[in-house]
Protein backbone atom coordinates (compact mmCIF):
# COMPACT_ATOMS: atom_id res chain seq x y z
CA UNK A 1 0.00 0.00 0.00
CA UNK A 2 2.87 2.42 0.89
CA UNK A 3 4.32 1.75 -2.52
CA UNK A 4 1.07 2.89 -4.08
CA UNK A 5 0.89 6.34 -2.35
CA UNK A 6 4.66 6.51 -3.04
CA UNK A 7 4.22 5.73 -7.08
CA UNK A 8 1.22 7.97 -6.98
CA UNK A 9 2.90 11.12 -5.59
CA UNK A 10 5.72 10.67 -7.85
CA UNK A 11 4.00 10.30 -10.97
CA UNK A 12 1.65 13.43 -9.83
CA UNK A 13 4.95 15.30 -9.61
CA UNK A 14 5.81 14.35 -12.90
CA UNK A 15 2.58 15.55 -14.97
CA UNK A 16 2.97 18.25 -12.89
CA UNK A 17 6.78 18.68 -13.86
CA UNK A 18 5.88 17.86 -17.88
CA UNK A 19 2.66 20.60 -17.24
CA UNK A 20 4.75 23.49 -15.88
CA UNK A 21 7.19 22.76 -18.93
CA UNK A 22 4.98 22.61 -21.70
CA UNK A 23 3.65 25.81 -20.54
CA UNK A 24 6.65 27.53 -20.36
CA UNK A 25 7.14 25.83 -24.09
CA UNK A 26 3.94 27.02 -25.50
CA UNK A 27 3.92 30.67 -23.35
CA UNK A 28 6.91 31.99 -25.20
CA UNK A 29 9.10 31.15 -28.52
CA UNK A 30 11.87 33.05 -28.08
CA UNK A 31 11.37 36.23 -30.06
CA UNK A 32 8.49 37.28 -27.48
CA UNK A 33 5.74 36.35 -29.78
CA UNK A 34 2.95 34.03 -28.06
CA UNK A 35 1.37 32.27 -30.44
CA UNK A 36 -2.54 32.92 -30.48
CA UNK A 37 -4.15 36.03 -31.39
CA UNK A 38 -5.12 36.38 -27.42
CA UNK A 39 -1.74 37.04 -26.83
CA UNK A 40 -0.71 39.52 -29.38
CA UNK A 41 0.64 41.87 -26.71
CA UNK A 42 -2.84 43.69 -26.49
CA UNK A 43 -3.34 44.31 -29.79
CA UNK A 44 -6.13 41.55 -29.77
CA UNK A 45 -8.88 43.94 -29.69
CA UNK A 46 -7.30 46.00 -32.38
CA UNK A 47 -6.90 42.84 -35.01
CA UNK A 48 -10.75 41.59 -33.83
CA UNK A 49 -11.96 45.17 -35.32
CA UNK A 50 -9.56 45.16 -38.13
CA UNK A 51 -11.04 41.64 -38.92
CA UNK A 52 -14.76 42.91 -38.61
CA UNK A 53 -14.51 46.50 -40.26
CA UNK A 54 -10.57 47.23 -41.74
CA UNK A 55 -8.61 46.72 -44.68
CA UNK A 56 -5.74 44.21 -45.75
CA UNK A 57 -3.71 47.70 -45.69
CA UNK A 58 -4.56 48.27 -41.76
CA UNK A 59 -3.60 44.57 -41.02
CA UNK A 60 0.02 45.60 -42.12
CA UNK A 61 0.45 48.93 -40.63
CA UNK A 62 -0.44 46.65 -37.11
CA UNK A 63 1.85 44.23 -38.39
CA UNK A 64 4.71 46.97 -38.51
CA UNK A 65 3.78 49.30 -35.74
CA UNK A 66 4.10 45.65 -33.40
CA UNK A 67 6.67 43.74 -35.07
CA UNK A 68 4.58 40.75 -34.67
CA UNK A 69 3.75 38.14 -37.50
CA UNK A 70 -0.06 39.05 -36.58
CA UNK A 71 -2.61 36.41 -39.49
CA UNK A 72 0.98 35.82 -41.10
CA UNK A 73 -0.75 33.64 -43.65
CA UNK A 74 -2.62 36.48 -45.25
CA UNK A 75 -0.59 38.16 -48.08
CA UNK A 76 -2.69 40.45 -50.10
CA UNK A 77 -6.55 41.47 -50.54
CA UNK A 78 -8.07 38.36 -51.48
CA UNK A 79 -6.21 36.53 -48.25
CA UNK A 80 -7.67 38.99 -45.95
CA UNK A 81 -10.96 38.82 -47.53
CA UNK A 82 -10.52 34.91 -46.72
CA UNK A 83 -9.68 35.47 -43.42
CA UNK A 84 -12.61 38.23 -42.28
CA UNK A 85 -14.86 35.43 -43.86
CA UNK A 86 -13.48 33.04 -41.34
CA UNK A 87 -13.75 35.47 -38.48
CA UNK A 88 -17.17 36.26 -39.18
CA UNK A 89 -18.04 32.40 -38.94
CA UNK A 90 -16.03 31.86 -35.93
CA UNK A 91 -18.11 34.97 -34.40
CA UNK A 92 -21.57 32.74 -35.46
CA UNK A 93 -20.62 29.58 -34.47
CA UNK A 94 -22.49 28.12 -31.45
CA UNK A 95 -19.77 25.98 -30.04
CA UNK A 96 -16.50 26.62 -28.30
CA UNK A 97 -13.75 26.70 -31.09
CA UNK A 98 -10.20 26.19 -29.95
CA UNK A 99 -10.70 27.93 -26.71
CA UNK A 100 -10.93 31.51 -28.79
CA UNK A 101 -11.96 34.69 -28.18
CA UNK A 102 -15.46 34.57 -29.51
CA UNK A 103 -16.10 31.42 -27.22
CA UNK A 104 -19.88 31.29 -26.13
Amino acid sequence: MKKIIVFGALTAIFLLAVSVYAHGENEENGDGWHGMMGSYGGLHEEVDKILDTGSFEQLEEIREESGMPILYWVNDSEDFKLAKDVHEKVKQSPKKIFGGCHDR
